[in-house]
């Protein structure tokens, strides 16, 4: 039987997974085509999939193919990993429809961002070569989100508790150093900016529209409490109402069953307010 946690984790596990498929997919095509003896064939698939900044306009389809070419098996684990745990900690706090936006415009913002730089900043002019691909961004994007959200958040990083915000600064400075030390693999740590600063801006909008009206943050697991006390409350009255019109003798012994728990909720439900009152009134007195 699944409990809430994990049907409200699913969703990521099941995008994690998708990582891992699409990724392995894409290396066993490799292995295969060397085994073959055609390593060439193979290159030339790649090159037309991968996304090179510098000649975006000239193969646009890349914007879109890029996310499904992986380097190395680390690489694919590690992706995995990172959506996997920074998903979870993202759906305690916002729903599962904003994960999946977020998710896959990540590819589009950090595709189209590399492109842009590298075409009006001088300092990319020096570098033709770049190339951009891999599943990376997402995780990043991720991240970043909860950075702003919930940034005093306390969670397990390696051997040590810490803030969200902290976990961030330790990949920003990571990603940082490695674009201005690896010439080679600079687009790569580029994009993985990118996926952080458009989680930024994702939820920066995100929250500007929540108080507008005009968009909905609040956690799946919270609506699903909403809904669970209105079916309860929809319930008692109904076998109320039964026992008004034909008296508590004609409840089946299911219904019975039914309204006694009914009844015991809904005034667990009722009394806890009340509850917490009394306690901030013993507080007062005692201070007083």
């Amino acid at each position: 039987m699944e409990t809430e946690s994990s049907k409200r984790y699913l969703l990521v596990h099941r995008f994690a997974w998708f990582i891992v498929a699409v990724e392995l997919v894409w290396l066993m095509l490799v292995v295969i085509l060397r085994l073959w003896g055609l390593e060439d064939k193979g290159e030339m698939i790649r090159s037309a999939m991968v996304l090179k900044p510098f000649y975006f306009t000239r193969a646009p389809w890349t914007l879109f193919t890029y996310p499904f070419i992986s380097s190395d098996i680390f690489n694919v684990f590690q992706n995995a990993l990172m959506v996997y745990f920074f998903g979870t900690i993202f759906v305690d706090y916002i729903n599962r429809q904003h994960f999946v936006t977020l998710y896959l415009t990540s590819f589009l913002f950090a595709g189209l961002g590399c492109s842009l730089l590298a075409s009006f900043v001088p300092f990319f002019a020096r570098y033709p070569g770049l190339e951009f691909y891999g599943q990376q961004v997402p995780a990043y994007a991720i991240l970043g989100a909860i950075t702003v959200f919930a940034p005093d958040d306390y969670r397990a990083f390696f051997i040590i508790r810490t803030r969200m915000k902290y976990i961030c600064l330790f990949f920003t400075t990571f990603l940082l150093l490695g674009m201005l030390g690896n010439v080679d693999d600079m687009a790569l740590y580029m994009g993985k900016l990118l996926g952080l600063l458009w989680g930024f801006l994702y939820i920066k909008g995100l929250v500007y529209l929540h108080g507008k009206g005009k968009a909905t943050i609040t956690a799946d697991y919270e609506e699903e409490e909403s809904h669970a006390v209105v079916k309860l409350e929809t319930t008692f009255d109904k076998l109320l109402e039964k026992v008004a019109r034909k008296g508590y003798h004609a409840l089946t012994k299911e219904e019975k069953v039914q309204l006694l728990e009914a009844s015991r909720e809904e005034g667990e439900r009722l009394s806890a307010p009340n509850d917490e009152k009394e306690e901030g009134d013993t507080g007062g007195e005692g201070t007083a």
